[in-house]
């Protein structure tokens, strides 16, 4: 089941995220850094704003909703839908009045990005735990397409204000048709004081975890912005993006893919279950992660070459291996070694963790940046990743003690390796005797793929090729009896 679900969550996330990927590569093409760092800075802000306010409600509804029978389902939702109403209320009416005393329209389309998108957050981890991918990725695909549209048509009729207008109508136009298919199903009079109280207490400890993450994640590109410039912030968020779009959000699938498994198996007892889930959430993780990883370590120039602007390629060398490496690390951290909190139901262990680690990225980025600037928020990133991860695996022992390294752990490892092996060798001959960076790019990604998937297969990782043998066998067995 985790493989099948890992595949459908591949298709369902993967395509929108290819569509947010381009959206980098599109963006850095119609922007200069600064605009570019006007639009990460605000886009940034958005989301901040969301993981601030609303993500108590989003886990919330992904931690107890299949708890819930038939009837409580309808009281949860109930509840989530008067509490947003009552939270967005409250920040509108703020945002209002900053507008009437600067007449700043950015900071109110700000938070209306953040409602909508938020709402829309809510919706998707509802088919999330009713295990329907089909429709999740649909709705996400749709989401992303609508957004890209959007965004392209606003920002050449009116410039960043109009970017974001469309960002927003994209969202909205998803959302607007999805509440209408759920409004039979909401009646706020249910709303129940009991049940937010328990969606505070468990989830306030990881809504503070995201909110300190987020300053982790973004720190950078507004110190960046403050201390050298927007430009720098915006050649920074550039390479930030497409690092995260990539290596994070294929880890994210696996998570979104695991994580109501690991749920389930924990609800009915089933312990040998659900350690096996662990060790096929680690080794999904990497094998997704590490290849992607290992070409931004060994090939950057052929990636940055094709997916950004030309305004944007330099910095991007340089700043793609450091930036991968720390992906690598936060998606484990995140997707991995905070399991065990959330399990455990003892998720304030995650507050201080990335809280130091937040103070950590911040000085680290006032002591690196004046130096070295881009670099040096890379540094800071990097380092403050790892000393998370660190403190995780350190503490998470102590909850559940979740599998470390197997044997298929060290087979992905090494198709890794050899693919940065190969990839070394090709590149220079490929840089030569092909004039065309999209012929190398593409060139590349096929040889890599055909290496790191062959490496797997002959290594027999997680036992699919086995039991690919096995089902084809059969069946084979069977047409012919």
């Amino acid at each position: 089941m985790f493989l099948r679900h890992s595949i459908f969550y591949f298709f369902a996330r993967g395509v929108p995220s290819l569509i947010a990927f381009l959206s980098v590569a599109i963006f850095t093409r119609l922007m200069d850094p600064q605009e570019f760092g006007i639009y990460a800075l605000g886009y940034t802000s958005a989301l901040l704003v969301s993981s601030i306010f609303f993500q108590w409600l989003r886990i919330g509804l992904l931690r107890f909703y299949q708890e819930c029978g038939k009837e409580q389902r309808a009281i949860l939702i109930s509840t989530i839908v008067a509490a947003f109403c009552l939270v967005a209320l409250i920040l509108l009416t703020v945002s209002a009045l900053i507008y009437f005393i600067n007449r700043n329209v950015l900071v109110a389309i700000i938070v209306v990005f953040a409602l909508v998108q938020s709402i829309f957050d809510i919706l998707l981890e509802r088919l999330r735990s009713e295990f329907t991918p089909v429709k999740f990725g649909m709705l996400a695909f749709v989401r992303s397409a609508l957004m890209l549209l959007g965004g392209v048509i606003g920002l050449r009729l009116a410039g960043i204000i109009g970017l974001f207008t469309g960002l927003i109508t994209g969202v909205a136009l998803v959302v607007t048709f999805e509440l209408y298919a759920l409004a039979p199903h909401i009646r706020l009079g249910r709303a129940d004081r009991a049940m937010v109280l328990r969606l505070l207490y468990f989830g306030i400890p990881l809504t503070a975890t995201f909110a300190f993450a987020s300053v982790m994640g973004f720190a950078d590109r507004y110190m960046l912005a403050w201390l050298v410039g927007i430009s720098s912030s915006g050649q920074y968020s550039a390479a930030y993006d497409l690092t995260q779009k990539v290596v994070v959000t294929l880890m994210m699938i696996i998570n979104l893919a695991g994580y109501p498994l690991l749920l389930k198996a924990q609800a009915q007892g089933d312990t040998d279950g659900l350690h096996k889930l662990m060790e096929y959430t680690l080794n999904g993780l990497i094998l997704v992660s590490l290849p992607v990883v290992t070409a931004f370590i060994v090939v950057p120039s052929a990636i940055v070459g094709v997916l950004l602007g030309a305004d944007f390629r330099q910095s991007s060398i340089v700043l793609l291996p450091w930036l991968g490496f720390a992906a690598l690390i936060e998606g484990l951290t995140i997707y991995y070694f905070n399991l065990s909190f959330q399990l455990k139901q003892s998720t304030y262990h995650q507050i201080w963790i990335v809280a130091l680690a937040a103070v950590l990225n911040v000085l680290l980025n006032f002591w690196l940046i004046p130096h070295f600037y881009e670099l040096g928020a890379a540094w800071a990133t990097l380092i403050a990743n790892f000393f998370a991860l660190l403190l995780s695996f350190l503490i998470s022992r102590k909850q559940i003690r979740l599998p470390l390294f197997t044997s298929d752990s060290s087979r992905i490892i090494l198709s890794a390796l050899l693919l940065g092996a190969c990839l070394t060798m090709l590149f220079p001959v490929l840089d030569i005797a092909i004039a065309s960076r999209y012929v190398k790019l593409t060139l590349l990604v096929v040889f890599g793929g055909v290496i790191y998937i062959g490496m797997n297969l002959i290594l027999d990782t997680t036992g699919f090729r086995s039991h690919a043998w096995s089902e084809w066998t059969s069946r084979f067995r069977r047409l012919k009896g």
